[in-house]
């Protein structure tokens, strides 16, 4: 398993947190997409068993954060928006969707919310796994054809 972390309580640059934390997304969605060609089962976990939000770290990027890749979540059955869109991006893209991780900024400096977007038809899709798995402990949302 790998474990990355990105270093944003000495950063004060909101934009410069950004582009650490989408170069270090892209290498997790590249190990999520290894990993699910291994297991391809795996891509059913967030929309049939039972994961969590992590409300404990919920303002993901205001402090050093660990990106979870699919078999960290897992282990430890819950994660943040940072992961569950990992894996949402990493599954859609090996369904040939053209998705890509969007970070918002929050309420507050280094307080940030992580969505995915589906480019499509000129037009975009906006999924929130996160929100889902907090509300319903599932993400129904998920592109893969599961029948749990």
């Amino acid at each position: 398993m790998v474990k990355f972390e990105i270093q944003c309580e000495d950063d004060n640059n909101d934009e410069r947190i950004v582009r650490k934390t989408l170069v270090v997304m892209e290498a997790v969605i590249e190990l999520n997409q290894i990993w699910l060609k291994r297991y391809p089962a795996d891509a059913c976990f967030l929309t049939c068993d039972d994961v969590k939000y992590d409300f404990e770290m919920e303002y993901a990027l205001s402090k050093t954060i660990d990106i979870k890749t699919i078999p960290v979540i897992k282990m430890k059955g819950r994660g943040l928006c940072i992961d569950f869109v990992c894996f949402d991006v990493a599954i859609r893209r090996m369904m040939g969707e053209k998705a890509i991780p969007e970070i918002l900024e929050g309420d507050r400096p280094g307080v940030f919310h992580i969505r995915t977007v589906v480019l499509e038809n000129g037009g975009e899709k906006v999924y929130d796994p996160s929100r889902e798995v907090a509300q319903y402990g599932a993400y129904h949302s998920a592109p893969s054809a599961c029948s749990c």
